[in-house]
């Protein structure tokens, strides 16, 4: 049975209206980042609780909380990165503040039920990358160490703006780390914009790692952001009928959880993961592998 799920912030501008999205469609995994004009890391207590009413009322589940831990963070010292989107909200700070608010977002995936919180591969430094993959290591060691206290699972994901960029690159600090509280969140379309171009056959290598993925279409060299634009998943450069095939064959279990990244000029980012999550839908019903008698009705 495929799970479907999505990130509220990437389909809705409003949570409470995202919320209503998913039921209208039929979901139930919900991966959070950010509501109510804060990151999931900042809740405190009486907001937590809120959220936790919410998710029960619409009878959703927090599938992951989305943090930015250890994205906007600098292991070797120095100031913490300046934030390069105003609408993507990231948490500066030191190592040790990133950790602090680690604990305070494992504690609120304690408090709602949630089995995975996302974190990141550091701030890219210059120096040695095979010293600072070592100190990367020892770092994400120690936090799945604190993940397991709350018997949470930590995701990393790959990301173009971490010293993780590239799938393989975080498949080798996992399988240097060797804990079941450190997994993978795979973005191929992030491995594909830093240039991994062979992802059907990284795909065995993934699969005893893989706890989460990311679904967005990205085509390289067609809008004005650093020469990429985002897309519908089939029509991006992504070959994502192979890709979940082949992701689908291997018995992956988790979320599919769409990330737009774009928006509609009349009908916004609503217009935009409508349209997406229409047309995953339309790929997913294609494939052989695939079981989707846990899907709504369709779209519109």
């Amino acid at each position: 049975m495929i799970r479907l799920g999505a990130i509220t912030d990437e389909i809705s501008d409003g949570f409470e209206r995202s919320l209503a999205l998913f039921n209208e469609w039929g979901l139930h995994d919900v991966e959070i980042h950010t509501l109510w004009g804060s990151s999931i890391e900042r809740l405190d207590a009486e907001e937590v609780n809120r959220l936790k009413r919410l998710l029960d009322e619409h009878g959703l589940r927090a599938c992951m909380l989305s943090s930015t831990v250890f994205l906007r963070c600098r292991i070797l010292g120095g100031p913490p990165p300046e934030a390069w989107d105003r609408r993507f909200d990231s948490i500066p700070g030191t190592y040790a503040e990133h950790v602090a608010a680690l604990r305070r977002c494992l504690e609120t995936a304690a408090a709602l039920g949630a089995p995975l919180v996302r974190v990141f591969g550091f701030w890219p430094e210059e120096g040695s990358p095979d010293a600072m993959t070592e100190e990367v290591v020892t770092r994400l060691r120690e936090a799945a160490d604190l993940a397991a206290r709350y018997g949470i699972v930590l995701a990393l994901e790959n990301c173009p703006h971490s010293h993780l960029d590239q799938t393989h690159k975080v498949l080798e600090v996992l399988e240097a780390v060797r804990s079941p509280w450190l997994r993978l969140l795979w973005d191929p379309s992030n491995a594909w914009r830093c240039g991994e171009h062979d992802l059907v056959g990284i795909i065995d290598r993934a699969m005893p790692h893989l706890a989460h993925m990311h679904l967005k279409g990205i085509r390289l060299g067609g809008g004005p952001s650093a020469g990429r634009a985002y897309v519908p998943l089939d029509e991006g450069d992504v070959d994502y009928r192979q890709l979940l095939a082949g992701v689908l064959a291997a018995d992956y279990t988790g979320v599919f959880s769409l990330e737009p990244h774009y928006v509609r000029p009349r009908t916004g980012r609503e217009g935009a993961a409508r349209e997406s999550m229409a047309r995953l839908r339309r790929l997913l019903n294609g494939l052989p592998q695939a079981d989707m008698s846990a899907s709504s009705s369709d779209i519109g």
